[in-house]
């Protein structure tokens, strides 16, 4: 239970933001938002709390190691974290926008080649970036489906330090840039409810190996304007460079506020 709650902290303030949100058509819901409409841009921000766990295999030089975290792990290791969805789109074209940062850090003894055991610091930062322009290819009273086409920018830092009697330290930086093509849609479950999602896949060698994003969410209409998603994604991504490995996968549950305007 106790690995649950920041998950439910998280919905408890989404929607406590969303309430305040001002929405100028609550009661009726008039606005479709999610209309073909040629004579003016509609935006779409949403801020979201990912309860992700991280498995898979890193390495660097030959030497390898498995990773098995689930979110309750990641959580202890937490410094700081920031989620955000943003969609820009005018008729059939748009842009799609997707960000996360997570900074994390432990700090464990380790045996040494001299026969004692140091103090030892690792601060990891990873952060993804995807821009992509998409088309919707339908839309109507069910919902839509739109196509997706960019890329997806990976940079991974690591930080090292080794106390005394070593005290020494090192940092690894790699970074690289996967092409990305997919899908998204929405249905339409009722006036207030709605099931959504994407797939999209990446890399195919010109950056990691390859790389998928698969997500599938529900969402409740608070008003005209916002809604709280309630979601599973998936993230994972093979790239190997140079003697560095990072097979991985992060997966788990999402909360999100979907505010349009």
């Amino acid at each position: 239970m106790k690995r649950n709650a920041p998950l439910l902290t998280a919905a408890v303030a989404l929607a406590v933001v969303a309430a305040a949100l001002p929405a100028a058509a609550s009661a009726q819901m008039r606005v479709d938002h999610d209309a073909i409409d040629d004579t003016q841009w509609r935006y779409r921000l949403t801020p979201y709390a990912w309860g992700a766990g991280l498995d898979g295999t890193v390495g660097k030089f030959g030497r390898r190691a498995t990773i098995d975290k689930s979110f309750g792990d990641v959580l202890e290791s937490l410094d700081a974290g920031a989620m955000l969805g943003f969609e820009a789109r005018r008729g059939r074209i748009g842009l799609l926008a997707d960000f996360m940062h997570v900074r994390l850090s432990e700090a464990d003894s380790v045996p040494t080649p001299i026969g004692i055991a140091v103090d030892a610091r690792v601060k990891a930062r990873t952060t993804t970036a995807l821009l992509a322009a998409q088309y919707r290819s339908a839309a109507a009273d069910w919902g839509y489906v739109d196509l997706i086409g960019g890329v997806r920018h990976w940079s991974l830092r690591t930080d090292v330090r080794l106390g005394a009697p070593l005290s020494v330290g090192g940092s690894d930086t790699e970074s690289w840039t996967d092409p990305v093509v997919g899908v998204k849609g929405l249905y339409h479950l009722g006036p207030r409810s709605y099931v959504m999602g994407w797939a999209m896949a990446g890399g195919f060698g010109a950056g990691s190996r390859f790389s998928s994003d698969l997500m599938g969410a529900f969402g409740y209409k608070l008003n005209d304007q916002s809604a709280l998603l309630f979601a599973w994604r998936r993230l994972a991504v093979d790239y190997r460079e140079s003697g560095f490995v990072f097979d991985s996968t992060l997966q788990g549950p999402a909360l999100g506020l979907d505010y349009r305007f």
